[in-house]
């Protein structure tokens, strides 16, 4: 209920339009940053991103390198001339509702090892993303990340992963398969509740923990 409020409560400012733009230092290759020491968050910018968007794992600017750990919060937000997005293995950090309303936002690649959501479903509301792909660096699922992605049909999780977080793939109602890979060791809860079009699945011999109502009214 906390996560429902939460996220509302974020479109309710929003929609009233007295968030604050993003505050960005420099531009690459149309892609906006925020400069916090050596590092930088994406964030939003001038122009609406469109297209397919590569996002680099560091960014040059004058003589400085920076590496892309972050992507700040409604940095992408009613994007909707997006189409791709590709995330890189330097991301730690993606904010609240980054990719929410990107109604052409139909491809998203995963590459990011480790990742903490603070949004509740990084892209939340979206039915239109159909194909979401994990790069075989990738270590954990995070918590709500494919979240209501009612478009969602098929997932293949890699072996580099050993963990999927509590409801990573909660509602993704058109979801019939999932390849799940053998290094996985826990299954989150309600990981899996409400994919009512799911029909068989294949746990892996290490998995030793799975939470509760992982796969609630899978019917």
């Amino acid at each position: 209920m906390k996560a429902y409020l939460y996220r509302w409560l974020f479109f309710a400012v929003a929609l009233l339009g007295i968030l604050p733009a993003s505050a960005y230092d420099f531009q690459v290759d149309g892609i906006y940053y925020q400069i916090n020491g050596d590092e930088v968050a994406v964030v939003s910018g001038d122009n609406f991103y469109s297209g397919a968007v590569i996002i680099p794992a560091s960014v040059t600017y004058g003589e400085e390198t920076y590496s892309v750990t972050s992507i700040g919060s409604f940095a992408f937000y009613e994007c909707g001339g997006l189409t791709s997005v590709t995330i890189p293995e330097s991301i730690t950090n993606i904010e609240g509702e980054s990719f929410s309303y990107c109604d052409g936002l139909t491809s998203v690649t995963w590459n990011a090892r480790a990742c903490i959501d603070n949004g509740y479903g990084t892209f939340f509301p979206d039915s239109h993303i159909n194909t979401f792909v994990f790069g075989e660096s990738v270590e954990q699922i995070p918590a709500y990340l494919c979240q209501g992605l009612t478009g969602l049909t098929s997932v293949s999780i890699p072996g580099s992963v050993t963990s999927i977080g509590n409801d990573a793939f909660r509602d993704c109602s058109s979801l019939t398969s999932v390849v799940i890979g053998e290094s996985v060791e826990s299954i989150g809860a309600s990981a899996f509740s409400d994919c009512s079009g799911l029909t068989s699945i294949v746990i892996p011999e290490l998995v030793t923990s799975i939470g509760n109502d992982a796969f609630g009214d899978c019917i």
